[in-house]
C-alpha cells in the first residue's frame, strides 16, 4: 500500500509540476489561471484550498490579465515579492530595490500563492476564516476578501478584487459555473 501511494504521489506532482498553459487573450488566461488553482488545490489540504474565483480575480488585477511585465518575463501573476537576492527575480523598472518573484511555469505562481495566503503571518485573518468556513461548509468569498486587504498597499483593494470577480462571472459564467467554491 506505502509504494502505491509514493507511486501516485509522485505521479501527481511530475503532473503538476509539468502543467503549464498559454494565453493570447483574457479569457484563456483565465481559464488557465482557474485549471492552475484547481490543479494545485487538488495537492493541498482541503482546509487550505483556496476560492478559485478569488485566485482569478487576484491575478487578474496583480498582473493586468497576464500582460505585466512580471507575468510576461516571470510567470508572477500575483506580485510576490523576493526577499532573496539569490533567488531567481525581476527587478521593478522604477526601484531596483524592489524585487519581484520570476517561476519557470505559470502554474508555480498559482501554487506559491496559495501557499502565501496559508503561512505568512499578514494573512492570519484569512486562514483563520478560510478554516471556520471549511468547518462550516459554508463558503462565504465576500468574507474571504476581506481578509485580503493586507495584500497589496491600495487602500481600495479589496474593492477591486470584489468588482473583479463580480466581472469575471458576468464575463466567463461558463468558467466559473462549478468553480465558485474551493
Amino acid at each position: 500500500m506505502k509504494s502505491l501511494c509514493l507511486t501516485l504521489f509522485l505521479f501527481c506532482q511530475t503532473t503538476f509540476n509539468n502543467f503549464d498553459f498559454e494565453y493570447s487573450n483574457k479569457k484563456e488566461f483565465v481559464q488557465g489561471i482557474v485549471d492552475c488553482t484547481l490543479l494545485a488545490n487538488t495537492f493541498i489540504p482541503p482546509t487550505e484550498r483556496v476560492v478559485i474565483l478569488i485566485s482569478a480575480a487576484q491575478a487578474v488585477l496583480e498582473s493586468d490579465w497576464g500582460e505585466s511585465r512580471f507575468a510576461r518575463e516571470g510567470n508572477n501573476f500575483y506580485g510576490i515579492i523576493e526577499t532573496d537576492p539569490t533567488s531567481p527575480h525581476l527587478k521593478a523598472l522604477g526601484n531596483s530595490d524592489i524585487m519581484i518573484r520570476t517561476y519557470g511555469r505559470k502554474c508555480e505562481s498559482v501554487a506559491d500563492y496559495i501557499k502565501v495566503l496559508n503561512t505568512h503571518s499578514n494573512f492570519k485573518d484569512y486562514q483563520e476564516l478560510l478554516l471556520k468556513q471549511w468547518i462550516s461548509g459554508e463558503v462565504d468569498p465576500v468574507a474571504i476578501v476581506k481578509t485580503l486587504e493586507d495584500y497589496a498597499l491600495d487602500p481600495h483593494y479589496v474593492d477591486k478584487i470584489l468588482n473583479t470577480m463580480g466581472g469575471l462571472l458576468k464575463e466567463y459564467p461558463n468558467i466559473f459555473h462549478l468553480t465558485t467554491k474551493a
